[in-house]
């Protein structure tokens, strides 16, 4: 497991997935939970977008009873979420093709500007990730975003640290989904949550 202070940059790839697939594991429930309700009204970026929302709801709001049950140890988070990714693989997949085949015949009528455009952002994108695999700098998360994950982690539940701590008290639904990445690989991997943001 790697610290805050010595990110492995051959770690990457493996944060950059085990990131990915927390996302596309909450784009599968939010498409099982709230899929059916958006079939005409929203356009598919919209649709999208509300699944992965409405999965992510679901899964911070999951891992966080969990917590409060005493249940978020690593063996059990990792066993969580590999159970997780087999189980709703079909479903994801059969959703990343459908998606793929929508997009494809808007990649060739692209103009010159667009191409230019989607490359500039294309690097952009490629920053943020190197970005996102930096050791954390910023007091918040340094002291709260994913201090305090990592010390329910090591706790094995969402109780009160036996440390006094000013955030203790903030609102943490949002912080549970640094739970699994974490179990799984550590800070930075958390810290790759960003990326996808």
């Amino acid at each position: 497991m790697t610290s805050l202070t010595e990110p492995l940059i051959l770690d990457l790839p493996k944060n950059f997935f085990l990131a990915l697939g927390f996302f596309m594991i909450s784009w599968t429930l939010g498409h099982l939970a709230i899929g059916r309700w958006l079939k005409g009204g929203a356009s598919k970026t919209e649709a999208a977008l509300f699944k992965t929302l409405a999965g992510f709801a679901l899964q911070c709001l999951a891992l966080w009873f969990l917590g409060r049950f005493g249940l978020c140890g690593r063996t059990f988070l990792r066993f969580l979420y590999l159970s997780l990714t087999v189980a709703l693989s079909p479903v994801w997949i059969k959703l990343l093709r459908s998606t793929l085949a929508t997009t494809k015949p808007l990649l060739g009528k692209l103009s010159r500007f667009d191409t230019a455009l989607a490359a500039i952002a294309g690097l952009g994108l490629i920053f943020q990730l190197l970005a996102s695999h930096a050791p954390a700098l910023n007091e918040d998360d340094l002291s709260y975003h994913l201090y305090l994950p990592k010390a329910y982690l090591e706790m094995g539940a969402i109780t009160p640290p036996p440390f006094q701590h000013r955030h203790v008290f903030y609102h943490q639904i949002i912080n549970m989904s640094y739970l699994p990445v974490m179990a799984v690989s550590g800070e930075t991997a958390a810290k790759m949550l960003n990326f996808f943001w």
